[in-house]
């Protein structure tokens, strides 16, 4: 059975010209066999002057960590976007209910080569990836909060212009 939910309310957080609408969309094949949902809910007329491959890169990353550790072995799942500006700032809410991340493993998931899943092919490089894209080259901040068996929830701080851009 093959199912994609995506709600799109006022949606138009663009980088670029680039929506994560359209990002999603194209990344649907990875989840082609499981019944997963997508919600997406930004205040209108957000617009970022910014990196938009970085950005859709650390999407990118999410999706796929999502889909091989949050939603391992389950056929079902419920992932969030969310997107409000604060200030100069625009605050991206990454957040699904998988699994969750145990404590020992949370303090751990930005390290380079960390992973859970090294004989799944997991090379432990996504999320050390996105920190450095979020804290580097976007010059924001990424935190993350999860409960096993609830879920997890990263959240970016980025500035709606970087500089040399």
């Amino acid at each position: 059975m093959q199912s994609f939910t995506a709600k799109f309310d006022h949606f138009v957080l663009a980088i670029e010209g680039e929506s994560i609408d359209e990002l999603l969309e194209s990344l649907r094949l990875m989840w082609r066999s499981r019944e997963i949902s997508i919600e997406v809910s930004c205040a209108n007329n957000i617009m970022m002057d910014s990196y938009p491959g970085t950005v859709g890169q650390i999407i990118t990353n999410f999706c796929q960590n999502t889909m091989l550790h949050a939603f391992k072995d389950r056929e079902i799942g419920h992932i969030t976007i969310t997107c409000c500006q604060r200030d100069n700032l625009v605050e991206i809410v990454f957040a699904d209910d998988g699994i969750g991340i145990s404590k020992e493993n949370l303090e751990r998931i930005f390290d380079p080569f960390f992973t859970t899943s090294r004989h799944q092919g997991g090379t432990g490089l996504g999320l050390h990836i996105v920190y450095n894209l979020v804290t580097q080259k976007l010059r924001g901040n990424i935190s993350v909060n999860s409960t096993e068996g609830l879920g997890t929830r990263f959240t970016l701080l980025l500035p709606l212009k970087v500089s040399g851009n």
